[in-house]
């Protein structure tokens, strides 16, 4: 699992990958008041909001901004979310390709977290940023006069 200050700060400026996580069980999390990293482990079914942290019970969605909690998702979870916002088939065979291998200079969950960001929300990861792309897809170039 990609622990690095890169992957950090790719998965907190996500802003949309943030929003949309639910804590599971197992789930990666980065947290600043505490500057390091830690496991979810939700104290009990009726309570999946609650999560139990040294001393300290953290209630989510409160606690998020408090403590600076980044959720770092594997690869495996990023395509999960890909199938699940109905991304096409060969985008999904794209981020697994990607999610198996580090292309240097990112690592595995690196790629599938920037293929997953390209396929949903149409954002590259540029100079550190989340940058809109506007023209994703070859199919949206041609419609605007751009050659492909």
């Amino acid at each position: 699992m990609d622990m690095s200050h890169r992957y950090v700060l790719m998965c907190k400026t996500a802003y949309e990958l943030q929003s949309a996580w639910k804590p599971c069980n197992g789930d990666l999390c980065f947290i600043k008041a505490f500057n390091s990293f830690h496991t979810v482990w939700i104290i009990s079914e009726s309570y999946p909001h609650q999560w139990q942290l040294y001393d300290r019970t953290i209630y989510l969605p409160e606690d998020i901004a408090f403590y600076g909690i980044v959720w770092m998702p594997r690869a495996e979870q990023c395509i999960a979310m890909a199938e699940q916002a109905s991304v096409p088939v060969r985008n999904i065979r794209k981020m697994q390709s990607a999610s198996l291998h580090s292309l240097p200079p990112f690592s595995k969950e690196q790629n599938a977290l920037q293929e997953y960001m390209q396929s949903v929300h149409n954002k590259k990861w540029i100079n550190r940023n989340w940058s809109t792309t506007k023209y994703s897809h070859p199919a949206q170039r041609r419609n605007h006069g751009i050659q492909v």
